[in-house]
Formats: structure tokens, sequence, C-alpha cells
């Protein structure tokens, strides 16, 4: 939570502080039931420093690892987030065909669950703009999406009073 909160103020150092105190609370949890939202979570900042601080490569690992974790656990709360963050980092390392791909599966996990405050958050990162917007992604899913969330900022003031 702490490194999130960082996250959000772009204190990228502080946040990676914060995450390393909360991997090491949960080193050698992973079995435990109980700690897998706040795994998940703590790897949800890890894989949002590491696309931040523009290290794409270790992006895709550790989002390969939620995912792996994700199914080993059957664990899919907020696994939207894994699909998103790899999107981003395969689109920065010009792997684009990768990319839609990820994205699109984002796109379906939004869709069929509301998650407006995540959503409104990850849509805010200017990435995700450039990927629902491109020509070449699968204009289906995309007209759903923007019939659903429509613009973020107006999406938020008319859902998130509720």
């Amino acid at each position: 939570l702490l490194s999130k909160t960082y996250l959000l103020n772009n204190d990228l150092e502080n946040s990676k502080k914060a995450l390393v105190l909360a991997q090491d609370a949960i080193q050698n949890k992973e079995n435990n039931s109980k700690y897998a939202f706040c795994i998940i979570g703590v790897r949800i900042s890890a894989i949002t420093l590491h696309y931040l601080s523009g290290e794409y490569k270790e992006t895709i690992e550790e989002g390969m690892k939620l995912l792996e974790y994700h199914s080993e656990n059957s664990a899919c709360e907020r696994i939207f987030y894994s699909y998103f963050f790899l999107a981003f980092a395969y689109y920065k390392l010009g792997h684009i065909e990768q990319a839609l791909n990820w994205f699109k599966k984002g796109i379906f996990m939004v869709l069929i669950k509301d998650r407006p405050y995540d959503v409104y958050y990850i849509s805010g990162l200017e990435v995700f703009q450039e990927l629902l917007n491109r020509e070449d992604l699968d204009i289906c899913s995309v007209n759903e999406f923007k019939l659903k969330y429509g613009n973020p900022d107006e999406y938020k003031e008319q859902n998130m009073k509720r």
C-alpha cells in the first residue's frame, strides 16, 4: 500500500524502498492462501514500478511471474494489471503484436468485471491511450470498452460518486 501511494505521487525512489520492505514481509508466504491478496498487491506494485522506471524487460519478467502465481493459486483478482503492464512493456520494446495481444486480454478482463477505480488509474497512463487508439487493435473490444468506461475522467465523475 505504501509503495502504491508513492507510485501515485511519482516518487519512484521511496516506492522502491517500500516495495523492498513489502517483498521481505511476504517472502516464503506464496503457499499460504491468506497472503494471496497481499502477494498480488506487492507484485502489481513491482511491475508498476519497473514499468514507470523504464525497466520494460523486468516488467515482463515480473508480470509473467504474477501470471504464474495467479494460475497456480486460482487467484485471478486483478490479473488485468499483469495483462496491461505486459502490454505496455512489450509496446515500449517495439513488440507490437505481443503488446496488442496482452492489451486485448486486459480489456476483456475489465469488461467482464466492473473495475472503475483500477481503470481510472491505469487508463491515465499515456501508453494505455496509445494502445487503445491504435487502428490495428480489434475494434469490437475497444468499442465495448469505450462504451463501458468512455472518457476516464467523465466515467470517474459519473460512477465514483455512487
